[in-house]
């Protein structure tokens, strides 16, 4: 008899969006991700392409929905067929579809769960600095949450920074803390396994000829998704990261680690999330000049051409086809020069005040001992391997896979192939407990 439960590993857009569809029909699911707080890349999203609003609300269960929140999806995904485990990764797979037996660890937190209340003074006490994964140009203390409104709210003692100094052991109201908490060891039976990891971005220093890391106005696109948001460093103001004044000329380098000799493919989303970007700073400063060089435009999805034409001619965002080879910043001021070949085909220079490298998706850290663990392939690029008719299966049967982890998706493909994973999940456990 099948197990009928299912084991979803990345609770990023993929995987919740999976999960809360095998949970509406009845499906037990174990939500588990390796970051203390869930929603992955998109929790650092400040909008979507194309409706330019909240991410959330595409993802609202398909099955009843009537009876479903109609607010924001993270209230969803407190489900009674879901479990959440964050902060774990998977150590051990062992049996077949219907039937796997999963070991995982689940890192300690240094908290007691069910006393946290999320009041943050463990924070504020902390007297050591990291740099924050979340909003990028900010610091984080060691003693953390994510993000604001996270899941779970529960703060953690980030174990690799921590120094045991016993600070917010001292302050904490509820006696919460605990730096002696072991990691904890846990075995789940379970009839599939879905493979949501999500991507890992292209790290731009290694192109140096674009300054990033070097000069401070050379950004990366999640860098300024966090610099507009309210909830970012600079509280939703536009400004420079060097010395904070207003940004009133922007340039988008497209194709940052893709489509190069080494990650030869499209990483499919750059494009219309640089559009994007574009689109929201129009919004915020109508006057601002944009620029986006690009090597092929690709705007490929439902919608996405319209969308192009309106922040090419209704908006009046600039489209250069040329490849940017090289970045220079002027010492004094901290502007940015670029030296591209123009539309009529002569040099052109021109001066900006923030340079965004648009960078493309590769295969997520520790993408190589998952595979192994779970025994499938992977492709030339690193990604899991799918066959090109049936990509959200594996080579070995009960194991799904969707989103990036199999390749470049942007999140709409992603919303798409998770549906299609809780489908053939579905279909897989009731055939197995018939037989």
């Amino acid at each position: 008899m099948a197990t009928q439960s299912t084991l979803v590993i990345g609770a990023g857009v993929g995987g919740m969006k999976a999960a809360l569809e095998l949970a509406e029909v009845g499906i037990q699911v174990y939500l588990l991700d390796r970051s203390p707080n869930i929603g992955g890349e998109i929790a650092q999203l400040e909008r979507q392409f194309p409706t330019n609003r909240c991410c959330m609300c595409q993802m609202l269960p398909t099955y009843g929905r009537d009876s479903s929140s109609q607010y924001c999806l993270r209230k969803d995904l407190y489900h009674p067929y879901i479990t959440l485990i964050s902060q774990a990764e998977v150590e051990k797979v062992e049996g077949q579809a219907g039937q796997f037996s999963v070991d995982i660890n689940i890192r300690s937190r240094f908290i007691k769960e069910d006393r946290c209340i999320g009041c943050g003074i463990c924070s504020e006490v902390c007297p050591v600095e990291v740099r924050d994964e979340f909003n990028l140009l900010n610091c984080r203390k060691a003693a953390y949450i994510k993000y604001p409104q996270a899941i779970p709210n529960i703060y953690t003692i980030d174990q690799e920074h921590c120094t045991r100094c016993g600070a917010c052991v001292e302050k904490c109201p509820t006696q919460a803390v605990d730096l002696s908490k072991q990691d904890e060891a846990r075995k789940l039976d379970v009839g599939a396994i879905v493979l949501s990891a999500g991507f890992d971005e292209f790290d731009p220093t290694r192109w140096s000829e674009y300054g990033y890391g070097r000069y401070p106005n050379v950004v990366t696109s999640i860098e300024l998704e966090r610099i507009f948001s309210e909830t970012g460093p600079y509280e939703g103001k536009l400004v420079r990261p060097s010395d904070k004044e207003p940004v009133k000329k922007v340039a988008f380098l497209q194709c940052i680690g893709s489509r190069t000799i080494e990650n030869n493919y499209c990483s499919s989303a750059c494009c219309m999330y640089a559009m994007k970007e574009a689109m929201i700073l129009k919004e915020i400063d109508p006057d601002m000049d944009i620029s986006i060089f690009f090597m092929d435009l690709r705007a490929f999805g439902k919608g996405y051409h319209r969308y192009y034409l309106k922040a090419r001619d209704e908006l009046g965002v600039r489209f250069t086809c040329c490849r940017v080879p090289t970045v220079k910043q002027d010492p004094a001021t901290g502007n940015l020069s670029l030296v591209f070949v123009n539309e009529e085909g002569t040099l052109q220079k021109e001066e900006y005040d923030l340079v965004v490298l648009t960078i493309g998706q590769n295969p997520p850290r520790g993408h190589e001992k998952i595979l192994k663990l779970l025994e499938l392939g992977e492709n030339e690029w690193g990604f899991c391997e799918t066959d090109c008719f049936s990509p959200v299966e594996t080579s070995r049967k009960g194991i799904f896979v969707c989103g990036p982890f199999a390749g470049p998706r942007d999140i709409p493909d992603t919303i798409c192939q998770a549906t299609a994973v809780a489908s053939g999940v579905t279909a897989l456990l009731k055939s197995e407990t018939k037989k």
